[in-house]
């Protein structure tokens, strides 16, 4: 169950059958959003060490870099990286 994934700033992601999207990324602090098909996105306000639920599963914070005004407009170089800690029953 050592699985992780990255999440680059303002770019939804596909994984584990939900959308994902790393928002203000900055500091030590990111918005995550988790969208289901069809349903209204989930936010949440997550520091390293949180862990979150993303759909049926849980997911720790093991790192969020960059962010801030680094980058593009709108793509500023924010990552989100997220490991899977619990796996559905």
């Amino acid at each position: 169950m050592d699985e992780t994934i990255t999440l680059q700033q303002n770019i939804p992601t596909p994984v584990w059958g939900l959308r994902l999207v790393a928002a203000n990324v900055r500091g030590n602090l990111a918005t995550l959003y988790v969208e289901a098909t069809g349903e209204s996105a989930v936010r949440h306000q997550v520091t390293v060490g949180d862990t979150v639920p993303v759909g049926d599963r849980q997911a720790r914070v093991e790192a969020i870099t960059g962010g801030g005004h680094d980058g593009p407009p709108g793509r500023a170089a924010g990552r989100l990286t997220l490991a899977l800690v619990q796996e559905p029953a």
